[in-house]
């Protein structure tokens, strides 16, 4: 008796749902998009311990926001207000990390110098978002949820390098490229190379005409994983995160 009314629960329920699909009039969408972004890193302390927290503060200490962006294709599919999406996306992310030393090395003078690390990375993504529309009007709102995979395909010292500044003031001292533990680190050597990041985001839409629309989108996405693979210590985990501003343009049909 028990399976018969489970059965008929969900019976209902399934033509509960099917009956309430109505027919989307262009209901595939294809958008190209631009996102510049500001990116940092969480970390977290994986053993609490006062020592585990003090080289949690110093790295802290030393990763500063800095700029990246990434663009690409979206492919979405909708029914009633929910829509899902996915695509191909492509970007950089810089890392900027800061450091304050008054024993530098190759300076024939001893002073407080400021140090600031630079690294460009490279990447691919394939999300998997599930938009939800809030208000269907020409202007619209609506809200995402969802995950992506990223793939770093180049983190290369190329682009890497270090600048030293008199501390206090914005007089370049010297400028390098990334050499020894500094060139390992924006080597593939630690870091880890493909990423899960969860995403949320709010957005609101304009419509153009029945087959075009634009949009304009805030979000935020942080790393699930850990961003070095064996570096700089098994006391914190590294995060990166970013906020986002997501702006395109949708073709419907």
């Amino acid at each position: 008796m028990k399976t018969l009314y489970k059965n008929i629960l969900i019976f209902t329920l399934l033509l509960f749902v099917f009956t309430n699909i109505k027919a989307q009039e262009n209901p595939w969408s294809v958008s190209a998009f631009y996102t510049p972004s500001l990116n940092n890193e969480l970390t977290q302390v994986k053993q609490d311990s006062s020592y585990n927290h003090s080289i949690k503060e110093s790295y802290d200490s030393t990763t500063l926001f800095s700029y990246g962006f990434s663009t690409g294709i979206n492919i979405a599919y909708r029914i009633n207000n929910f829509e899902i999406l996915t695509g191909i996306e492509y970007g950089i992310q810089n890392q900027k990390t800061y450091n304050k030393s008054n024993s530098v090395h190759n300076f024939s003078m001893l002073t407080d110098v400021e140090i600031i690390g630079y690294a460009k990375k490279r990447f691919f993504s394939i999300p998997l978002y599930l938009k939800y529309h809030l208000l269907n009007k020409k202007i619209g709102m609506y809200c995402t949820v969802g995950a992506r995979y990223s793939y770093l395909s180049h983190i290369h010292s190329g682009n890497a390098y270090v600048e030293y500044y008199h501390a206090g003031t914005n007089n370049l001292i010297k400028k390098d490229k990334f050499e020894g533990e500094w060139e390992k680190l924006s080597s593939n050597h630690y870091q880890r190379k493909d990423h899960f990041y969860a995403m949320l985001g709010i957005g609101t839409s304009f419509k153009i005409s029945e087959s075009i629309s634009t949009f304009v989108e805030p979000n935020f996405s942080i790393s699930l994983n850990n961003m070095y693979k064996t570096f700089p210590t098994a006391a914190i985990a590294i995060h990166p995160y970013s906020f986002g501003l997501k702006t395109g343009i949708a073709w419907h049909f």
